[in-house]
């Protein structure tokens, strides 16, 4: 665990996923501009190991497909993309803990109920059907929050997807005639 730390941490790869992973140099290198970017100590404060690494796997995979060619803001969109993916993938991950709760709960008060009359435990049964109907209500928000996220997401896709028309149109349009050429590169000087 300490040497694969480490290894995470220097951005180091295994002999075994070198042979494995065709691309692993050119993947390495996106990853190394990624740790090098303003944003990524904040980053690393925002989310836990295994959420860093789906950031970083994730970053890559999208880097790659812009084949390099990434504006700032390209950038910036695809940061927030990977956020919010991941924060979406929290948050499943806590419905899927409130329906194990909504069930567990669920069973004991079946049993409760099971029980003869003498023998219930009103305040048991009182506390679980609170347990189940305040877990419940949290489903409910968070289908609400789930939907708004997976909007703002589809939002930043679409602002993706846009700008990399865009860029694509100009080029196409460059080549149609000289004086496109010469704005475009004035434009775009890098």
């Amino acid at each position: 665990d300490t040497v694969r730390k480490y290894m995470f941490r220097k951005n180091l790869i295994a002999k075994e996923e070198l042979e494995k992973i065709p691309d692993i140099h050119h993947r390495v290198k996106i990853r190394d501009i990624l740790r090098s970017r303003e944003y990524w100590s904040e980053v690393r404060q925002q989310f836990s190991p295994s959420e860093l690494k789906m950031f970083e796997e994730h970053f890559v995979n999208l880097y790659m497909q812009f084949e390099g060619d990434c504006l700032a803001s390209e950038e910036l969109q695809i940061k927030k993309f990977i956020t919010l993916e991941i924060l979406k993938d929290r948050m499943l991950k806590q419905d899927y803990t409130n329906t194990l709760q909504i069930q567990q709960s669920q069973k004991m008060l079946d049993a409760e109920f099971a029980l003869p009359s003498e023998q219930k435990n009103l305040e048991a049964i009182k506390m679980l059907n609170n347990s189940i109907e305040r877990l419940q209500i949290s489903q409910l928000s968070f289908l609400k929050e789930f939907r708004d996220l997976t909007g703002e997401q589809k939002d930043v896709e679409k602002k993706l997807k846009i700008s990399r028309d865009d860029r694509i149109k100009n080029i196409q349009d460059a080549t149609q005639n000289w004086t496109s050429i010469i704005k475009l590169l004035n434009e775009n000087s890098e």
